[in-house]
């Protein structure tokens, strides 16, 4: 609607506002404004445009985000199959060391009891050893006792012999 400036001079100078001088510079002012006005149905029309561009945005948007949230779904459910995966491969990984883990504990106790028998068969060499030791103490005597007694019965012999020689050429004589 445009602007009645003569309307507006008359009502500046209402009251002795203005002068007739300033009302009509005013007046002109505003006739020289390429001033658009809005009327109720001018916005009205304008809040439809709004609301059908903010709908038109707001519906994309929408779509948007349920884009986003099925390629976000689908990355999430890779990532849920992956996890699957790592998993089992670790805990495959984790029955591959335990077994190892317990074929190390039967050779060390395999070891065990190869070193408890090594022991034993140690603790039995010295008991042999001792053995020898106190056989080969017993054989050194019994060797000198029977050095003694056929030293003994050499003697013995001798002085058997002796007498039987002294017999012998007494009784031939």
């Amino acid at each position: 609607m445009p602007i009645d400036t003569l309307k507006a001079a008359r009502r500046l100078q209402e009251d002795d506002t203005f002068s007739l001088e300033q009302a009509e510079r005013i007046a002109e002012i505003l006739s020289n404004l390429d001033v658009a006005s809005a009327t109720k149905g001018d916005l009205d029309n304008l809040e439809g445009r709004l609301t059908e561009r903010i709908d038109e945005v707001e519906t994309r948007l929408n779509d948007r985000i349920d884009q986003v949230e099925t390629r976000l779904g689908d990355r999430i459910d890779h990532l849920d199959e992956h996890i699957d995966e790592v998993e089992k491969h670790l805990g495959d990984r984790i029955d591959q060391t335990n077994d190892r883990i317990n074929q190390t504990n039967d050779q060390i106790d395999s070891l065990g009891d190869r070193i408890g028998r090594l022991d034993e068969k140690a603790v039995t060499k010295a008991q042999l050893e001792s053995v020898k030791s106190d056989l080969g103490k017993q054989i050194e005597e019994t060797r000198s006792a029977m050095i003694r007694i056929v030293v003994g019965a050499v003697a013995s012999m001798g002085a058997v012999l002796a007498v039987v020689i002294s017999l012998a050429i007494y009784a031939t004589g």
